[in-house]
């Protein structure tokens, strides 16, 4: 009875931590999205491959990003090879992972082109977003 009456703060502890570590991932629940956002702006990006889907001005409500534009690759990397130029998007890779650091900034991760020639190839970029609603973002 002695050991239930102290496992059970520390059961209750370890819980709420884990509760609140598993809610600081930027993931909206409603949308299936993540999301970056203040109290000027809201970013939000596909959980499955990181595309920017929205991009809203909370102040007028207005989305800059148009059913059209949906889906957009944030990034593209073209190169020239012998064969003549080549480009890469979010479009090309298997495999797309997040990290979200704070509630400003996360850090979207693709890897595992589906080109074999690339299997080592990966694009890591970090956005920022700044409390006035400008934003750093940094590719590498």
């Amino acid at each position: 009875m002695i050991r239930f009456f102290f496992a059970c703060p520390i059961f209750l502890i370890i819980t709420l931590v884990l509760l609140s570590f598993s809610n600081s991932k930027a993931q909206d629940q409603n949308t299936n999205q993540i999301v970056l956002s203040n109290t000027k702006v809201r970013w939000a990006f596909d959980l499955k491959n990181g595309s920017l889907v929205s991009f809203k001005d909370l102040g007028s409500n207005q989305d800059f990003l148009t059913s059209k534009i949906q889906d957009a690759s944030i990034w593209q990397f073209t190169f020239t090879k012998k064969s003549g130029k080549r480009s890469l998007t979010n479009n090309d890779v298997t495999k797309f992972e997040f990290v979200h650091r704070s509630k400003e900034i996360v850090e979207l991760k693709w890897g595992s082109f589906k080109d074999p020639a690339l299997k080592n190839l990966q694009i890591l970029v970090t956005v920022y977003l700044h409390k006035e609603g400008s934003s750093f973002w940094k590719f590498s």
